[in-house]
């Protein structure tokens, strides 16, 4: 189980056009490719996948994507570092995949805000504390400065975001 986080006004800095396969394939419903497209289809899915990943990577907030596992102590820190934006309500359904989010401008505050974390030294050290706190535990939810800091790209760019 994943945690989907998808941007509801994204910057976009490149077109779908511009990814052939992905654009072609992407409005295709999973029965057609499948059934009578499933020739065609299997052909071109590595390129598809290959080009949906880069279309999101030169778009970065189209789309944020997590495990359960990752995205957990992430919804966590964003909390820790920023309850102005983050109630307990949106906290709790954060965790829950049921369409919660924040609007543009706090998207980008706390965007923001997780960068200056980063930039300060205060991520890292939140990382190596937690780290430290799991290092024993045999259900580990793990944390990286790097998963921060793709979130908060993800966030500067989506015009505001919706967890489903």
């Amino acid at each position: 189980m994943g945690m989907d986080v998808h941007g509801l006004n994204p910057k976009m800095n490149k077109g779908k056009e511009k990814y052939k396969t992905y654009f072609k394939w992407d409005n295709i419903d999973w029965r057609e490719r499948s059934g009578a497209k499933k020739e065609e289809w299997e052909k071109e899915q590595d390129k598809f996948y290959s080009e949906m990943s880069s279309y999101q990577d030169d778009n970065r907030g189209t789309y944020f994507r997590n495990s359960c596992w990752w995205w957990r102590p992430l919804w966590d820190y964003c909390r820790h570092v920023a309850p102005e934006l983050i109630s307990d309500k949106l906290w709790e359904s954060g965790h829950h995949n049921d369409g919660s989010g924040l609007n543009a401008e706090k998207a980008k505050m706390l965007g923001e805000i997780l960068m200056e974390n980063i930039a300060d030294g205060s991520a890292i050290q939140y990382e190596k504390t937690y780290n430290a706190l799991i290092e024993n535990d045999e259900h580990k939810y793990p944390f990286d400065v790097g998963n921060v800091e793709n979130f908060a790209l993800f966030c500067i760019e989506s015009g505001g975001f919706e967890i489903c």
